[in-house]
């Protein structure tokens, strides 16, 4: 059954010039959902210009009778086996079936990149809910979407500087340099691989998310060693008034040592020397390396709850790799 949109109501895929009324609609549904906006228009293209989006025929826009822009809708298929929906309603339109019509373009064009992927693999659609839009809930549990995960949003208020880092015997810190990059990615995708539905990701991937964006900055990215090998990593940014642990990884040797402790006061350290009193991080909440216990020790708490919602496009061996073409 192919749904139809309200009278009047039309949908285009955007240009680049859209990038304003995108980050408009963004801002109105987060400071609905959250109570505050966090979206800049260079987060949006950003987004829109990593290799992996076409945004001609990934994203879609819904526009009112007025020609307001009313929702969005992206999928995400840099993770091919995983591919991802991202989806934003205005709140005074959420009741009008324009989420079931979205919901329906998104798998459209999911299914086809499906015969490009490897033939036995099992192919997913996924999407995140916060718990406080039961609306979205309502419509991704009524096109098949099942809840698989959750995620969290863990934030700590420093009103005094944290506790000084205890490093593991043997462990140094070393500075971050642009020639480290490969051996600090490799080291990255290391700590990562136990992670729950873990895909490699290739270095210009790396490269362009991490290195490349406007917020890099290499004196907040934490690279322990022993010796010559890296025994884990924190990528940190400093954005606002919030500071933000992007990635966090011990890899396996280094791990119940206290080294991932260490590297959070570390950076908290950091943060509120800098003047950041508060930063944020996401982890998923049924992380097997123990990070969720990790972050409450070094004092933080949960501030906003994501559910993962999946829908099965086709049976098949669950694999984590990046190639997946035959």
């Amino acid at each position: 059954m192919t749904l139809t949109l309200p009278q009047d109501f039309r949908v285009r895929h955007p240009t680049l010039e859209d990038v304003g009324i995108v980050v408009g609609l963004f801002t109105i549904c987060q400071q609905a959902e959250f109570g505050v906006a966090e979206i800049t228009e260079a987060d949006a293209l950003a987004i829109w210009q990593t290799p992996e989006v076409d945004v001609a025929r990934d994203i879609w826009l819904i526009f009112s009778q007025d020609d307001q822009l009313v929702a969005y809708l992206q999928l995400g298929h840099e993770k091919p086996l995983r591919m991802q929906i991202i989806m934003k309603v205005h709140p005074d339109y959420d009741n009008l079936g324009l989420q079931a019509f979205l919901l329906e373009r998104a798998e459209e064009r999911a299914r086809t990149l499906i015969p490009d992927l490897r033939a036995d693999a099992r192919v997913t659609l996924q999407t995140s809910c916060s718990r406080s839009n039961q609306v979205y809930r309502q419509f991704i549990e009524q096109a098949g979407f099942v809840h698989v995960r959750s995620d969290w949003r863990m934030e700590i208020v420093m009103d005094e500087p944290p506790p000084a880092p205890v490093w593991p015997d043997g462990i140094a810190l070393h500075p971050f340099t642009l020639d480290m990059a490969r051996a600090v990615y490799a080291a990255d995708q290391e700590g990562f691989n136990d992670h729950w539905g873990f895909t490699p990701m290739d270095f210009e991937t790396f490269e362009y998310w991490f290195i490349s964006t406007p917020g890099f900055d290499p004196t907040l990215w934490f690279l322990p060693f022993e010796g010559e090998q890296i025994a884990g990593a924190a990528f940190c940014e400093c954005r606002e008034d919030i500071a933000w642990v992007n990635s966090l990884s011990v890899l396996r040797p280094w791990r119940r040592k206290g080294l991932g402790l260490a590297l959070l006061h570390h950076a908290f350290g950091e943060f509120y020397r800098r003047g950041y009193h508060r930063a944020d991080l996401y982890v998923d909440s049924q992380n097997l390396t123990g990070a969720t216990r990790l972050y409450e020790r070094a004092g933080m708490h949960i501030v906003r709850h994501f559910d993962k919602y999946e829908k099965e496009l086709r049976p098949g061996i669950e694999l984590s790799v990046q190639s997946l073409a035959d």
